[in-house]
């Protein structure tokens, strides 16, 4: 496999990379850098991982794609390979500020849970910039939940930040969210849970301290009360097991958006992607067919 660092060719005209050609670099936004990598050429679309995560988020997508797409993949601002948060931050401005620096134009932007709130803050504020977003369990910056089981479990990791109990902390998200409310967590894949489990614990270790005592927060742009300033072609994939309120988020942003449609993976919750990595694929490949 080839690699390249911290190019900024425009690698969506480039017809000499492939998809084993891999581009690696860092991008510096305000007070820090952001670590990335870029794969194949062609059609740009941009992965963003969930909190807590990092771009191993989206290995598989990653290969079906490079193929016949440029995929950007970036850790987010306090995940993986990325810096810490030094002060106020704003996700989708970090996004700006990765895309600038790659001469990358008009993406289609593929996001999970934060990542989604992150596209869709991207959307709703560079919406020229936009082909189409695809949002995977979504949620708002700053979302409000209601579901009876995703407050449980957001209690006992807070009562584990207390305890600056990083395991509790980790193990709390897994049920949550991993498992969701239907499931044990004993009935998921061991490889969807070791590499939950991992990435969770490496950001913790590398970020939680720096991001707590940084005084800093991130903004978003009220993208709750703005979904009808949608103007990109916008779906939605769930997992019917994922807690209730991100099911309601889905139809909000799909009933709102322009040709928005729900998808719904069954037999999966917050995670689908790692749990249903062919039926996701079979989504995430028709909506790009569809939108291009």
């Amino acid at each position: 496999m080839s690699s390249t660092t911290d190019s900024t060719t425009d690698s969506t005209t480039d017809s000499s990379r492939s998809a084993t050609t891999v581009t690696e670099g860092r991008v510096p936004v305000p007070g820090g850098e952001l670590a990335y990598d870029v794969r194949g050429a062609g059609r740009p679309v941009v992965l963003i991982h969930g909190g807590w995560c990092d771009r191993r988020l989206w290995e598989h997508e990653t290969a079906l794609l490079a193929d016949d797409h440029l995929v950007v993949r970036y850790d987010a601002r306090g995940c993986g390979a990325s810096t810490s948060p030094t002060g106020d931050w704003e996700f989708h401005e970090d996004l700006r500020s990765l895309l600038t620096h790659l001469g990358v134009r008009r993406p289609t932007l593929v996001g999970l849970s934060l990542g989604a709130a992150t596209a869709l803050d991207y959307a709703l504020t560079y919406p020229d910039d936009v082909q189409a977003a695809l949002l995977v369990s979504p949620g708002f910056v700053h979302m409000t939940y209601t579901d009876p089981w995703a407050l449980r479990c957001a209690a006992e990791q807070e009562a584990a930040v207390r305890a600056w109990d990083a395991q509790a902390w980790t193990e709390a998200g897994v049920r949550g969210f991993v498992a969701g409310p239907h499931r044990a967590v004993a009935d998921l894949a061991p490889d969807v849970l070791d590499l939950c489990r991992t990435m969770t614990l490496e950001c913790l270790a590398t970020h939680a301290a720096a991001t707590a005592t940084s005084g800093g927060t991130f903004r978003g742009v009220g993208a709750q009360d703005r979904l009808g300033e949608l103007a990109v072609p916008t779906e939605t994939v769930v997992g019917d097991l994922d807690v209730s309120d991100v099911l309601t988020v889905a139809r909000r942003v799909a009933d709102a958006a322009p040709g928005g449609r729900v998808h719904v993976v069954e037999g999966a919750a917050h995670m689908l992607n790692l749990e249903k990595p062919q039926e996701f694929g079979a989504v995430l490949r028709d909506f790009l067919a569809r939108t291009a």
